[in-house]
């Protein structure tokens, strides 16, 4: 599989791992993850998205409390727009 320029940024950007109550390390695995309810995913993904993710000198890019992994703001939102194309 040919890795993006995404891919690369956030290998060069992911912190060590911390552990985790979740295993979560990208914002389509919250899509897709049953055991989270219908408020827990926009909620989770909102956290995500939040100052409080930043990453230093990287405005665009989200770091993932408890997995350590670093992702680009846009997939988050990205996320939280498709959960709202779902509950329409």
């Amino acid at each position: 599989m040919q890795q993006t320029f995404r891919d690369d940024i956030a290998s060069e950007l992911t912190f060590p791992r911390r552990r985790s109550s979740h295993p979560f390390t990208h914002p389509h695995q919250v899509l897709g993850h049953a055991l989270l309810s219908r408020g827990e995913k926009p909620a989770l993904l909102a956290q995500w998205a939040s100052d409080a993710c930043s990453v230093e000198g990287r405005p665009g890019w989200r770091q993932i409390p408890g997995s350590g992994a670093v992702v680009v703001i846009d997939d988050i939102l990205d996320a939280l727009r498709a959960l709202d194309y779902r509950h329409s």
